[in-house]
């Protein structure tokens, strides 16, 4: 059997360029595991950029949830016994996360293990990744629409506008319409709970929904990389920094590393 990775790109895999596991919450990583295995987005999870056959199993990675739930539990009960709350954290990320990956490369094999772990951490887990393209999506979209804020520092440099006016399949707002509708109607309804809290879709269509917004953002910006110059790209950086700083944004290194 074929173990060839069906998504991905030319650049490192984050597993090797930052393994930052202290920036890895174990929720977060049973919640990137939990969202193919619930086999409601099977059709639309590949579109979010998640592996086609991560998303395509989804008995299976029920049962590396259920295994991974129950890693957490009993590890959670001994480390707290002699390590303070933030060094449990950690550790549990690295062990629950690495036997669950361990589990699936044995399934579907390394380049789709390595595949899932840099959509989770990029999409679903590390707040990093997650803030700084949904920030970028937010300047790019608002800059697209032509609508800005009266004390904005203007629209954003020529060359960069230019890309930017075709580039309707990784920022318009149609696409993100009709994902949300198959988001919508392959889930099912919000539970009282959640309505109670205001939520009108399942919250699980909003963290599909948000994985997807920051994969077609991430890969704009990758379009950005080659259709620009050094030059250019250097300009779309400074004017992305002035726009989150009048929208109050916070990003973090990793803002600037996208473009």
């Amino acid at each position: 059997m074929s173990h060839e990775p069906d998504s991905g790109s030319d650049e490192e895999p984050l597993t090797r360029v930052l393994p930052r596991w202290d920036l890895e919450p174990v929720v977060m990583w049973l919640t990137a595991i939990e969202l193919p295995a619930l086999g409601w987005f099977q059709r639309t999870l590949p579109e979010a950029g998640a592996p086609r056959s991560i998303a395509t199993h989804p008995e299976f990675l029920a049962e590396v949830l259920g295994s991974a739930r129950n890693q957490y539990k009993a590890l959670w009960k001994s480390l707290l016994k002699g390590s303070t709350a933030a060094g449990v954290e950690m550790t549990l990320s690295q062990e629950v996360a690495t036997q669950a990956l361990d589990t699936i490369e044995d399934r579907l094999g390394r380049p789709t293990s390595v595949a899932f772990a840099d959509w989770a951490r990029r999409y679903v887990i590390r707040s990093d990744w997650k803030t700084d393209l949904l920030y970028w999506r937010w300047i790019i979209v608002t800059a697209r629409s032509e609508t800005h804020r009266p004390n904005a520092s203007g629209g954003p440099p020529s060359a960069l506008a230019a890309a930017l006016r075709p580039m309707n399949h990784e920022f318009g707002a149609e696409r993100e319409k009709s994902f949300r509708e198959r988001l919508v109607s392959s889930a099912p309804p919000p539970g009282t709970e959640d309505r109670q809290l205001g939520l009108d879709v399942n919250p699980e269509v909003l963290r599909v929904e948000q994985a997807a917004w920051r994969h077609w953002t991430r890969e704009g910006l990758a379009k950005l990389h080659v259709l620009l110059d050094q030059r250019a790209r250097a300009e779309a950086r400074q004017w992305g920094r002035r726009q989150a700083d009048e929208f109050g944004f916070m990003p973090t290194e990793v803002f600037e590393q996208l473009i």
